[in-house]
């Protein structure tokens, strides 16, 4: 969106100048050229090349911007210490781009229906270790239905308490 890019340029522009960060303009996708951008007028960071995440989001109309495979991305500037994707529905294109030869340290994306085919994927390539966390609550999956935590939210409830802040370590 060239609005947030424009933002992200002036709020970042001592990182741009010393080199430390390049922003580019593009979307991510499965293919080179272009693709419809869905903005979102709820909020324009939801704004999405899968009309379907935009649609709930009072969408304001659409631009034609310049799409590129992540897969270029990796080899123009090589793999991240730490990638961090959170795309709007278009995170698999970046997951599916990455392959032994570019493996970050560690990957945080969001996961939907596709979730066993990307987890698939990341083994495939080698990685080995996963935590999958609950974006709503921040626990660990394997957590959410550990007895003493259902007993506690339960407490909490009936007593009209606010939901803990959590914050999970690895």
């Amino acid at each position: 969106n060239t609005q947030l890019v424009e933002a992200a340029k002036e709020r970042f522009a001592g990182f741009i100048h010393t080199g430390r960060l390049i922003i580019e303009h593009v979307a991510i996708s499965d293919h080179e050229g272009t693709v419809e951008l869905y903005l979102s007028g709820q909020d324009l960071g939801s704004s999405s090349i899968e009309y379907n995440r935009v649609v709930n989001r009072k969408p304001s109309g659409s631009i034609k911007v310049r799409c590129v495979r992540f897969e270029n991305i990796l080899d123009r500037f090589g793999a991240p210490f730490y990638l961090k994707c959170d795309i709007e529905g278009a995170d698999r294109h970046t997951i599916l781009a990455l392959s032994a030869k570019y493996l970050p340290e560690y990957v945080s994306f969001e996961m939907g229906e596709d979730a066993i085919e990307l987890l698939d994927h990341l083994a495939a390539i080698g990685y080995r270790s996963f935590k999958i966390i609950n974006q709503v609550n921040f626990r660990e999956l394997s957590r959410i239905d550990y007895l003493p935590d259902r007993i506690r939210g339960r407490m909490r409830r009936m007593l009209h308490m606010p939901e803990p802040d959590y914050v999970t370590y690895h």
